[in-house]
């Protein structure tokens, strides 16, 4: 599955996910994929980041997390 169609799955399921929720879900989403190797994390990152005006701030924040924490990019800066 692409980065593309799984970050639109995201987009869709984060709408019934309360506010209170969403930086948990958005962690289990990812531990999810990394765990199982659907996808590169750092293409889903650029693919979140390249929606511009509908970006999920806190999805952008978590996968940086993500992806800083899990070493999966090493020049990683906030």
């Amino acid at each position: 599955m692409e980065e593309e169609q799984l970050y639109n799955i995201w987009k869709i399921f984060s709408t019934y996910i309360s506010n209170k929720d969403l930086t948990s879900a958005i962690e289990d989403f990812l531990n999810y994929l990394y765990e199982y190797e659907i996808c590169d994390i750092n293409e889903l990152k650029a693919h979140a980041e390249d929606w511009d005006e509908e970006t999920d701030e806190v999805f952008l924040k978590c996968i940086k997390r993500f992806i800083k924490e899990n070493e999966l990019d090493l020049d990683y800066e906030d």
